[in-house]
């Protein structure tokens, strides 16, 4: 006879508790038990009334089945262990201790190579080093687990086009904005791509949904400005410049982008005053090319000056520019040509040949450089900068006569 105390020390199937449990292996394990407890109390006599046998053998098995219930749901030692390890490299991430969330990430992954949220997590870190073919591994690692995670596949196109494989990143934006369509980000990052791609009308479209679904997105109207800039639609630039500069009151690029065209109209004072705008938000920056519209914005700014035949200011801007960006072709060429000029040859050669070197695409620069050589009489050298400017530009007018009188007379009767 088993009595209902007994019926505890029935033997059970046995679980383990490794670094591999899983909730699928405990709901085997409840069934199985519950198959065992049901035979036990039936293949077992109880010397009880019927009734009295079935309250008690129903109440105990439905105890145990609770309990075991209970066992199943609970996290298994393993599995909070990675969990404290996941939690701890978020804040580890969050705080910039990427080295310490690293390690931690790939402890957990050592034991589990199925957590998503990690393979992310790590791709996110190897992006932030620059490590970016690492960050693909860790990002394509999570969708190959999870192929509908739209943060996996955002992350991927994002490492993608970074590496400048736009066709590719393509493929994972997509992802992710069919996933979550109304995600501003992603829409806009889509577009950005697209427009990389050549595909301009769909990069607008694209810049529109994510100024809609995010109507204080700065960068969107932004990017909306710089398409109507492109297609010379300068009324509907203005508008979007005008309401990135409204959402962000600090977005130097907008004020320098509408100095461009304000200048394009023909209203230059106008113009300098968005350059000026500009700069008093960020007279520096930093050395990154990202951020050279700064430097452009004192080379706009000179540009101005010099229509306007405020000589001296351009020249100050120009340096301005140059002490920001030592590398910025437009700054060497515009800074050359006031001092050639002014008849300051040797210094104007050294501008100009400065802009080829940063820009050798330059045919205005080249061209420019051979009348400064022509001037001086040296004819060989002026007759290669205007050969390579029409190398450039096959259809370049001042080159071409320039090059055709070089065998006549030198000085004046160059164009620049």
């Amino acid at each position: 006879m088993v009595t209902g105390k007994d019926l505890f020390k029935t033997e059970f199937f046995k679980i383990e508790y490794d670094a591999k449990c899983r909730f699928f292996s405990r709901i085997v394990f409840i069934l199985l038990n519950f198959i065992k407890l049901s035979r036990s109390s039936q293949e077992n006599e109880i010397e009880v009334s019927s009734i009295g046998r079935q309250s008690e053998s129903g109440v105990i098995v439905r105890a145990a089945v609770i309990a075991m219930i209970v066992l199943a749901i609970s996290p298994c030692p393993s599995q909070a262990r990675q969990s404290e390890l996941y939690t701890r490299a978020q804040e580890a991430y969050k705080s910039g201790e990427i080295d310490a969330a690293s390690y931690d990430l790939k402890t957990l992954l050592q034991k589990d190579q199925s957590d998503v949220g990690a393979h992310i997590l790590l791709g996110k870190i190897y992006h932030r080093k620059g490590l970016l073919a690492d960050a693909v591994q860790s990002y394509r690692a999570a969708l190959v687990l999870d192929s509908g995670n739209d943060e996996a596949a955002f992350a991927l196109g994002v490492a993608l086009y970074d590496q400048k494989k736009y066709q590719e990143a393509e493929k994972y934006f997509s992802q992710a904005v069919k996933k979550k369509r109304s995600n501003s980000e992603y829409q806009y990052n889509l577009a950005l791509t697209l427009e990389k791609l050549g595909r301009v009308e769909e990069a607008e479209k694209g810049y529109k949904r994510a100024a809609k679904f995010d109507d204080i997105s700065a960068i969107s109207h932004f990017s909306l400005g710089r398409i109507a800039q492109l297609k010379k639609d300068y009324d509907t630039a203005i508008q979007e410049y005008e309401l990135a500069v409204t959402i962000d009151p600090k977005y130097v690029e907008a004020y320098n982008n509408l100095g461009v065209i304000y200048a394009e109209k023909g209203d230059f004072p106008r113009s300098v005053e968005l350059y000026q705008k500009a700069l008093s938000i960020k007279p520096q920056f930093s050395a990154a090319r990202r951020n050279l519209g700064y430097a452009q914005a004192h080379t706009s700014l000179a540009i101005t000056y010099i229509t306007l035949g405020e000589v001296d200011k351009a020249k100050e801007e120009l340096n301005k520019a140059l002490e920001i960006d030592p590398e910025s072709a437009d700054a060497h060429y515009n800074l050359g040509l006031l001092l050639h000029k002014e008849g300051r040859l040797d210094d104007a050669i050294d501008c100009y040949e400065k802009a080829i070197g940063f820009d050798p695409k330059n045919p205005r620069a080249h061209n420019n450089l051979g009348v400064a050589y022509a001037t001086r009489g040296e004819k060989d050298k002026a007759r290669k900068e205007y050969q390579s400017a029409l190398n450039i530009d096959p259809e370049f007018g001042d080159a071409k006569s320039n090059l055709e009188r070089l065998g006549d007379t030198v000085g004046d009767t160059n164009k620049f």
